[in-house]
């Protein structure tokens, strides 16, 4: 159905050779769209494969007393962590001595590390290390892409597509089982930063809402269109004709309640995937 199909029905409802486009049947198809979306069921499933880095050593916290040394040794290719004050560190590896500071406003440090050897903490403040991280693995040669550590990752749906509108189901994987520790919190997916696989979830759809051009195709399943056309027509005459919107108000609620009873299962035919990567 194309938004000129839905004037035409819209038309031929009022008893009237032709609709053109206007704001009121503008608004009123698109209150409409919103009204069928928020009523009905109508979901996608989004899939994405987690494959993250997990470090090969995890320190929660150093507490540096502007005194001693912190040494911490390692054996990695890169490292993170976060901090709070202001201090320094020294890295000692096979690629030899390099010194760095660090201060309040920075948000983290990351780094290449070259084979054994150790990272000390120094200055004449005290501060704190928040995760510390080593990694044995490295994905490219930017440090921009060292992962800070996270216990979650997390997924936000409005940004991966571009009609979320809230979370049908909890987190699965292939199998269609419940990921452990998987949560949703508003738009937000997150997931254990330890799983890795595939990771699905269903949501429920928001409209794309209709500009006014004529060609422009309604985003809708087509069991909805004839239901469509009378919801949008009760709508556009509720101002002018309240009898009439009442009607067509009326066929709508019980063509909906028709569709519902005797559809096998509408919402699960309109599914489609929409695939991204993380």
């Amino acid at each position: 159905m194309t938004f000129n199909d839905l004037c035409a029905d819209v038309a031929a409802l009022g008893f009237e050779t032709s609709m053109q486009s206007s704001e009121t049947i503008i608004r009123a198809a698109n209150r409409a769209l919103r009204s069928i979306y928020s009523e009905q069921c109508i979901y996608s499933e989004f899939k994405t494969y987690q494959d993250k880095t997990n470090p090969c050593e995890h320190i929660e916290a150093i507490r540096h007393n502007g005194q001693t040394p912190d040494v911490i040794p390692f054996c990695a290719k890169s490292f993170c962590f976060r901090h709070k004050g202001l201090g320094s560190y020294r890295i000692r590896d096979e690629k030899g001595v390099r010194e760095f500071e660090f201060k309040n406003d920075s948000n983290a440090e990351k780094g290449f590390l070259y084979g054994i050897g150790e990272i000390e903490f120094i200055g004449n403040y005290s501060y704190t290390v928040y995760d510390l991280c080593f990694y044995d693995e490295i994905s490219s040669d930017n440090e921009a892409d060292i992962p800070l550590y996270s216990p979650l990752l997390e997924y936000d749906m409005t940004v991966l597509t571009d009609d979320f509108s809230s979370f049908y189901s909890m987190p699965k994987d292939r199998h269609d089982r419940d990921i452990s520790g998987a949560q949703t919190v508003g738009k937000i997916m997150q997931i254990p930063s330890f799983y890795k696989g595939e990771v699905k979830v269903l949501y429920k759809r928001a409209p794309k809402l209709l500009s006014g051009d004529i060609d422009e195709e309604v985003e809708l399943p087509r069991q909805y269109e004839h239901l469509f056309a009378l919801l949008t027509a009760a709508y556009v005459w509720l101002d002018d004709d309240p009898a009439k919107a009442q009607y067509y108000m009326t066929l709508y609620r019980e063509g909906m309640l028709s569709t519902r009873l005797y559809a096998r299962n509408p919402s699960k035919s309109e599914y489609h995937d929409v695939t991204g990567w993380a």
